[in-house]
């Protein structure tokens, strides 16, 4: 397997942007979000995702250089049309302004409508901790996952991430979807041709099973329909997966997952929503004390005694926050697939991958 440096992916995904008519900030941010995805270890979120949204810019559906729009606002809350922006973009937007109204109001919220798919959820909950603040970001998006008892797509994996910061230990960054596995997982393992875990997926009969292979769509497929279904994580699973349908979609003024489309265009355009929230712990309790109590409750977390089978004991984002400083230093593992596909679409473009290879190494020495 290859391996690219993040500086050099940076280049790439910004070139690839700018070449369709992004402005060098969006397209940088834009670049940005899914190279963080790629140094976290969220494979999925990252490369795996320029194919899946180079056809929505390229159909209208994402839409670059128009400024967000906030409609509706209070001094601790914002609601924002997106624009058809790109989903990173304006949640990286949204976010701040959250943040900005945190700072006075304690806790900042911001609602976000006629976007696009934000993919990693954290790339915007990790923007509260260079505050100190603890961020929450969640979205929805097109149905992938089944109700709990059910076999047909009603909610998409709803993707949900925390962010809370800590003194000399490590943040705790949770991020993960509220099914019992995420689509991207499926897909890969459908490609790869390999099952999922037993109990993840039911198929239009009903029946449970672990072959994504005859079920899952293929994101990248534009032919591909959707066949059955990904579980939710079980009952409470599928109580999260309500949440932040409302919070997300009905609360945003967008939609739920039903009405969201696979292939979104100028004409059909993505329907979902996000939600984000910064708090600010130090007007709520003093922040060094906030700092020392959450490195407490990690140390005991890290001192419990082990399950058998467990070596170590892993907080939430601790294994993607090692993966990022190893990614860093060794540069980050890219599938031949997925690169193949970057390439195809930097030709298209017509960007020149090796001048902007020279280039960054250039940078790096």
């Amino acid at each position: 397997m290859r391996r690219e440096s993040s500086t050099y992916l940076q280049a790439v995904y910004q070139a690839i942007w700018m070449g369709l008519g992004a402005p060098r900030s969006e397209a940088w941010t834009f670049a940005r979000c899914f190279v963080k995805a790629d140094l976290l270890g969220k494979d999925t979120q990252g490369m795996a995702c320029i194919p899946l949204v180079y056809p929505w810019v390229r159909s209208g559906a994402i839409r670059f250089g128009r400024p967000i729009k906030v409609v509706n606002e209070g001094p601790s809350f914002a609601v924002i049309d997106g624009a058809r922006g790109p989903g990173q973009v304006v949640a990286t937007r949204a976010m701040e302004i959250a943040i900005q109204k945190a700072r006075e109001s304690t806790i900042g919220c911001a609602w976000v409508y006629n976007s696009n798919d934000f993919t990693m959820a954290s790339n915007y909950s990790i923007m509260a901790l260079e505050h100190d603040y603890v961020g929450l970001a969640m979205s929805n998006g097109v149905p992938l996952v089944a109700p709990w008892g059910g076999r047909d797509p009603v909610f998409n994996t709803n993707p949900l991430s925390f962010a809370i910061p800590a003194g000399s230990e490590r943040p705790i960054l949770f991020d993960g979807s509220m099914s019992s596995i995420s689509h991207g997982r499926a897909v890969l393992a459908a490609r790869d041709r390999v099952h999922v875990p037993e109990g993840s997926l039911v198929d239009p009969e009903g029946r449970i099973t672990d072959d994504p292979l005859p079920l899952i769509v293929d994101p990248y497929d534009r032919a591909s329909e959707q066949l059955g279904a990904i579980l939710s994580l079980g009952p409470k699973g599928f109580g999260w997966l309500i949440l932040v349908d409302v919070l997300a979609g009905i609360m945003s003024g967008g939609s739920t997952a039903k009405e969201v489309p696979f292939h979104p265009s100028s004409q059909n355009p993505w329907t979902g929503g996000f939600f984000l929230m910064a708090i600010n712990v130090n007007n709520l309790t003093p922040l060094d004390e906030f700092k020392a109590k959450v490195d407490g409750l990690i140390r005991n977390v890290k001192a419990s005694r082990r399950a058998e089978g467990f070596e170590d004991i892993l907080l939430p984002g601790e294994r993607a926050m090692s993966e990022e400083e190893s990614r860093l230093r060794e540069g980050i593992p890219v599938r031949e697939e997925h690169w193949g596909q970057v390439v195809a679409i930097a030709g298209e473009v017509g960007i020149d991958l090796e001048a902007l290879r020279a280039h960054s190494e250039e940078e790096e020495s």
